[in-house]
């Protein structure tokens, strides 16, 4: 049989196209796994479970696990008959924090379709890890979907900078590129390849490995100051944002598990910016100006003179426009001045150019309403509601403890809101005429049970507080909630000592050195404890007492020891023994090169020892590691200095 050329081709196209259709049959049945659905952002090294059996058919937290998640907790599989299932998965406000799982948002969903729901026995896992991020929520959704869940309720967002991952292959992809990698990356051949050669389309350097633990960028030496103004990496994490969202709500409806999400309200009036950063373009003169009409604005609102405030502040802004405590302040001139959607604007503005945004941005809650939107996911539009009934339509005080984590009536509301979004989708057990008609005895019941939580309880929560805003480095919050804290809870050494060094911050050495004491009495021989009563008498002027306790002393890592390595420099420079302190202080430097006031400190040990070379070497590190070294006075004018 003759084939004419036209026929020869279409009988070429056809056997190759059989060929790659039985080749991605035959890479499925030997379970070879498309590119497109692994994450393209994170790996995990190792994993271990949340739950984990501990007698048949009996699943309890994992131990391992118990530092993140609420324990105890335990479920039966099978699942029995009659259960109906809930899990809410999220980070610390889906734990609870900052008190406990028996007055989060699931437990108050659980009590109250218990109460009102016929015929059903409610079940609600609460899996909110504490400093989870959505790439490791996702992750453990997998997880929870093997326990037969009725309705996954994802609040999640709030921690996305919390650890450090590299977005650069992402960055410089064109969107045209991205979707043509999106479509290769289904066909399981061209997995195969891209595996077996090494080259992954993106990112080109493989995705950023986490282990199994969270490593919070501001639990390192240095915290906050290791935060600096990067919109790539921003971009990178709001991308990635995107990205686990939808691989949730795609991987729900792969299983037919229905999933709520909740969007994220944030503390707007209520706290100040973590950490606010100058523009890289500003010089050293610039500066003096901007900070000028930045004091005359703060003077000005500590006298109540909003007007004058907003005037000074506005001229701040016409200089540096982006350093978030500037807008702070400006929603605070405009909330005395009675212009509450101006205030609004600026204290929102405040949360965008937050350094350290541990409260959720705008963009994380766009993504939220989208993706339910294009996915026909309900929403718990729980960020709508806090700002619907705030005084001003600004969130703060009113309904958190701190930056993001509500009250228990704020807990109660966003269940009530979630309650409201299933009820309306039809996704419970309680429907939601039912619900409308019970809302009058719902409201008493939540009432009476806030009335019965023990001042105990809420003392708790208060020192969570507290260690949550000294974690973070904001120390005036931090003292005042670990002092009301204090009053009811004196047996804990690590908020005996977190008091003792927020009064060496507030310049009490005496108060510094009570709360020290009664720390080293609840805690001998504690390693923080020892450092941090050793900068207490450096400070009251007793360097020797202080090199006695240090003296000796042993690190378990690098980076206590760096903090030791830093204390030891010092006390030995308040010794008059500069040569020995820097010797100290270079320890420091080699066990934590990021940080820059170690290196300063390192330079002018050397400057007190006379030398020069190694003085201003040391110094020129110090300029190095800081993001805008035209903010600080050059070597030669510092060198001059006494």
């Amino acid at each position: 049989m003759k084939f004419n050329p036209l026929g020869k081709n279409l009988l070429a196209i056809g056997l190759g196209l059989t060929f790659v259709v039985l080749l991605e049959f035959t890479l499925f049945l030997f379970n070879v796994t498309p590119l497109a659905k692994q994450d393209p952002f994170v790996g995990f090294a190792g994993t271990s479970p949340l739950f984990v059996e501990e007698s048949s058919g009996s699943f309890v937290v994992n131990p391992a696990k118990s530092a993140y998640f609420n324990t105890p907790q335990s479920f039966s599989m099978p699942k029995p008959a009659g259960v109906f299932r809930i899990v809410v998965l999220g980070g610390s406000t889906t734990y609870g924090r900052p008190y406990l799982n028996q007055t989060s948002f699931g437990a108050w969903m659980e009590k109250l379709i218990e109460q009102y729901a016929e015929n059903v026995d409610v079940e609600v896992i609460n899996a909110g890890g504490i400093s989870y991020a959505s790439y490791r929520v996702r992750r453990l959704m997998e997880e929870m979907a093997t326990y037969d869940p009725d309705l996954f309720v994802v609040y999640s967002g709030h921690n996305e900078f919390l650890e450090a991952r590299t977005f650069s292959a992402l960055r410089e992809e064109s969107d045209g590129l991205r979707q043509v990698r999106a479509l290769a990356h289904r066909s399981r051949i061209y997995s195969s390849l891209a595996r077996a050669l090494g080259k992954v389309a993106a990112p080109a350097s493989g995705p950023t490995t986490l282990g199994d633990k969270v490593e919070a960028t501001l639990e390192r030496i240095g915290g906050v100051e290791l935060y600096h103004r990067d919109p790539p990496f921003r971009a990178g994490v709001i991308r990635q944002y995107r990205h686990e969202v939808v691989a949730m709500a795609r991987f729900c409806k792969s299983l037919k598990i229905p999933l709520v999400l909740a969007t994220l309200p944030v503390n707007l009036s209520g706290v100040s910016p973590f950490k606010s950063e100058h523009s890289p373009r500003l010089d050293a003169e610039a500066l003096v100006d901007w900070q000028a009409a930045f004091d005359r604005g703060l003077a000005a609102l500590d006298k109540s003179l909003p007007q004058l405030a907003l005037t000074a502040l506005i001229e701040a802004e016409a200089i540096d426009s982006v350093f978030a405590e500037l807008h702070y302040r400006k929603g605070q001139a405009y909330w005395q001045l009675g212009q509450a959607h101006l205030a609004y604007q600026s204290f929102d503005r405040a949360r965008q150019e937050d350094i350290v945004p541990l409260r959720a941005l705008n963009e994380f809650n766009d993504i939220l309403r989208s993706v339910a939107a294009a996915e026909s996911v309900p929403i718990a539009d729980v960020e709508e509601t806090f700002i619907k009934i705030s005084p001003g339509n600004i969130p703060g005080g009113n309904l958190f403890v701190d930056h993001v984590h509500p009250t228990i009536e704020g807990q109660q509301l966003v269940a009530w809101i979630v309650l409201n979004a299933t009820t309306g989708a039809g996704l419970l057990p309680l429907d939601a005429a039912t619900w409308q008609k019970v809302m009058p005895q719902a409201r008493e019941l939540l009432r009476q049970e806030l009335v019965a939580i023990p001042e105990g309880y809420k003392a708790q929560g208060l020192w969570s507080v507290g260690r949550l805003f000294f974690w973070a480095g904001k120390y005036p919050e931090a003292y005042t909630a670990l002092r009301q804290a204090w009053q009811t809870i004196k047996d804990q050494p690590e908020m005996a000592r977190q008091l003792g060094e927020l009064e060496l911050v507030r310049g009490d050495v005496d108060a510094a050195l009570f709360y020290l004491d009664a720390a080293e009495r609840l805690a001998p021989g504690n390693l923080k404890v020892t450092l941090a009563r050793a900068a207490a008498l450096n400070r009251a002027g007793r360097p020797a007492e202080a090199l006695t306790l240090l003296q000796g002393l042993t690190v378990p890592d690098s980076e206590a020891a760096a903090g030791l390595y830093h204390l030891m420099g010092e006390t030995l420079l308040l010794l008059s023994r500069p040569t020995e302190a820097a010797e100290s202080y270079l320890r420091a430097v080699d066990a934590a090169p990021q940080v820059a006031a170690y290196r300063l400190a390192l330079a002018e040990a050397y400057k007190r020892a006379g030398d020069a070379d190694q003085s201003g070497n040391a110094y020129l590190g110090y300029l190095e590691h800081l993001p805008n070294r035209a903010l600080a006075l050059p070597l030669d004018q510092w060198s001059r200095l006494p």
